[in-house]
């Protein structure tokens, strides 16, 4: 029809206007363009439903240009909001998908610019609390992503592995929840990383944690081991292994990752393993004579 036709055309522009504005980074003129598509009667009923993810993802952008650290985390609180409110309302699984991966990744950035001021000499007597306020976020983050991990997996394996040639929005959706899925598989692991940092070293509840990522990297490491997210997955695995103060164990696996150098493919990665290959080559316990 033409109403149909008219709000398909509105839905573009509305999209193309809003990427426009957040590429030139006036975020206050895309509030205020949400704000009136609201009143709009051609928009579709699609792009009405995800009006709340499109402003959490412009009150995510503007928040990071806030110096003052209370008021950027009160705008944060608003976009994780309406993030967790679109993701359990939304119909539309791709956009819960994306919509979990904004609020995991919220969680995250919040989380860090916690650690960050808990790292300033003035904020020596309150560091234990931010700690623990840092570890909440990330316990949380680390729950969603896992969420969304599942989630993925579930829509990977409801497509049919021979799709038709033809139908190449179906090859498209395939190939980006395939990509989605391996760095949730990733980010929702590094989480645990994450949540032991906030642990004094040496530490039960430090160690626990590492020793808790191990697994799970490995099981990447083995499936996908001729792809980038396997590479990554063992640098992971020998920085775990640092962090708990096994050397040894963690060069071996750098060294696999650094044993790759000459593939093409693989060189950024090797690039990322190589100083932490230097750094357990160089650690004392490697070069004691037995």
């Amino acid at each position: 029809t033409i109403l149909g036709r008219e709000a398909v055309q509105a839905e573009e522009r509305a999209s193309a206007v809003l990427g426009s504005l957040r590429e030139l980074k006036d975020y206050d003129l895309a509030e205020h363009y949400l704000d009136q598509q609201v009143e709009k009667d051609l928009l579709s009923l699609e792009f009405r439903a995800k009006l709340n993810y499109e402003r959490a993802l412009v009150l995510i952008q503007s928040a990071r240009l806030i110096g003052n650290g209370d008021e950027r985390d009160k705008q944060f609180k608003v976009a994780q909001d309406l993030l967790e409110n679109f993701a359990k309302e939304s119909q539309n699984a791709d956009l819960k998908i994306l919509a979990s991966n904004e609020l995991g990744n919220l969680l995250f950035q919040r989380a860090n610019l916690i650690l960050f001021e808990a790292s300033q000499d003035e904020n020596k007597t309150d560091r234990g609390d931010m700690l623990g306020q840092a570890r909440l976020l990330l316990q949380e983050a680390r729950e969603i992503y896992v969420a969304g991990r599942a989630q993925l997996k579930k829509e990977l394996e409801a497509i049919p592995t021979i799709l038709d040639p033809k139908k190449q929005q179906q090859i498209e959706r395939r190939k980006l929840l395939y990509g989605n899925y391996l760095q949730v598989m990733i980010t929702a692991t590094k989480l645990l990383e994450e949540i032991g940092k906030t642990y004094d070293p040496g530490t039960a509840e430090h160690t626990e944690a590492f020793e808790k990522a191990l697994p799970e990297y490995a099981e990447i490491a083995t499936k996908y081991r001729s792809k980038g997210a396997g590479l990554l997955a063992l640098v992971a695995q020998g920085r775990c292994y640092l962090a708990i103060d096994d050397t040894k164990q963690a060069m071996s696996y750098f060294k696999q990752v650094v044993d790759q150098r000459e593939t093409p493919g693989f060189r950024n990665i090797v690039t990322l393993a190589m100083p932490l290959y230097i750094e357990a080559l160089s650690h004392e316990s490697v070069n004691q004579i037995e």
